[in-house]
């Protein structure tokens, strides 16, 4: 029905569809920016090789990364809601301190990461950092143990090379010296002094 007001009702009727369609566009241009950060964040959690919790204010498993589930022998979608406590194996619980670790957490205080060490269910040994990071206000708490089995073991492997090499440089008959390019003697031997 046409009235005396249609030049005014005609332009505030289109603007105001037009706001409607900019408004519905934008929603659209943010949800689906959500969703790619959604899908960025679930690629970064499930391929990072640590394994993650995260823990509730209450000590409840909020959810874990595929890496954590494996390690801990759980289906990733049976953890959320038990006690981390009764999830988590007790050795590597306790060796991991982590009760003391989130209590420390939610009380704000910067936890120094931690080295746990832990015989696995095959029977071989592990050593984990562990880390802890408080996530928001409402107590959860991320936990972040990364394997480094492989370097502690490369370590002693070079550590004993060198004790290894000490051992024959300094029980050789011959003088070995190292001398740098100023001609200054760096080190000497036993048969060398």
């Amino acid at each position: 029905r046409l009235g005396s007001d249609y030049m005014h009702v005609v332009p505030a009727t289109a603007l105001e569809m037009i706001h409607r369609w900019q408004q519905k566009r934008e929603r659209g241009q943010v949800e689906r920016h959500i969703e790619w950060l959604e899908d960025f964040n679930d690629a970064i959690v499930n391929q990072i090789p640590a394994a993650l919790a995260v823990i509730d204010g209450e000590g409840k498993v909020a959810t874990l990364n595929p890496l954590f589930s494996q390690l801990l022998g759980v289906a990733a979608g049976e953890a959320p809601g038990q006690l981390f406590s009764a999830v988590c194996d007790a050795e590597l619980y306790r060796a991991a301190g982590f009760d003391e670790m989130v209590e420390a957490t939610h009380r704000g205080v910067d936890v120094v990461a931690r080295e746990a060490r832990w015989t696995n269910a095959d029977g071989a040994a592990q050593v984990f950092d562990v880390r802890s990071q408080q996530l928001d206000d409402n107590g959860h708490v991320l936990l972040v143990l990364t394997d480094v089995s492989q370097i502690e073991r490369q370590a002693e492997q070079i550590g004993e090379l060198q004790r290894y090499n000490a051992n024959i440089i300094q029980n050789i008959n011959s003088a070995l010296l190292v001398v740098s390019r100023s001609r200054k003697v760096n080190y000497a031997n036993s048969a060398a002094e």
